[in-house]
């Protein structure tokens, strides 16, 4: 059977699991950081001001970060994210490619992670888009576009980024059920 591309596939085991575990350790760290930093921001979360959606909601928010005396840190967070973008992207698609070519048997999933696959680039453009939104709100712009667009942006990146962590849990348990099932033959 045909299946879609992957560049993974020309690409050595040793070297894929490399790329998995550098980007995956940079992710966790960035996560823990972030999670650890959320205690520092009071009752919102980057996470509002993405979803914010209008000028009203974002300047409530950067109004109450800068009562806080941590909207730096936001900008910081928000450079630390350029970073996450790249490594978040970067897993999720050699996680989704690789836990999708180790399903031999399964031409639906495997078919459906290689998608998945190709869909965290997208993710990765949405959340760029949305950074640049989110600097023009941070920078004061009273253009109502710019929260719209980091809204619009924000749900559709994390439908896709956790599509992809979904698919590598449920290939994972595929791939450990069928091989104990295999043994138990």
């Amino acid at each position: 059977m045909q299946y879609l591309s992957s560049p993974v596939s020309k690409i050595s085991l040793v070297t894929t699991y490399i790329i998995l575990i550098v980007t995956g350790i940079i992710n966790v760290a960035i996560v823990d950081y972030s999670y650890y930093m959320g205690d520092l921001f009071g009752e919102y979360n980057i996470i509002d001001l993405e979803l914010a959606g209008s000028v009203l909601q974002a300047k409530t928010i950067l109004d109450y970060w800068t009562n806080l005396g941590v909207i730096q840190w936001i900008y910081f967070n928000l450079g630390i994210d350029f970073l996450f973008i790249v490594t978040y992207t970067f897993f999720l698609f050699f996680a989704c490619h690789t836990s999708a070519l180790q399903l031999k048997s399964f031409s639906f999933f495997i078919h459906l992670g290689l998608v998945i696959g190709w869909l965290q680039p997208i993710a990765g453009i949405l959340d760029l888009v949305e950074n640049y939104a989110l600097i023009q709100v941070l920078s004061g712009s009273v253009d109502e576009i710019w929260p719209k667009l980091a809204s619009w942006c924000s749900m559709p990146k994390f439908s896709i980024a956790l599509s992809g962590l979904a698919y590598c849990v449920i290939a994972l348990t595929i791939s450990t059920s069928s091989g104990l099932l295999s043994k138990m033959k």
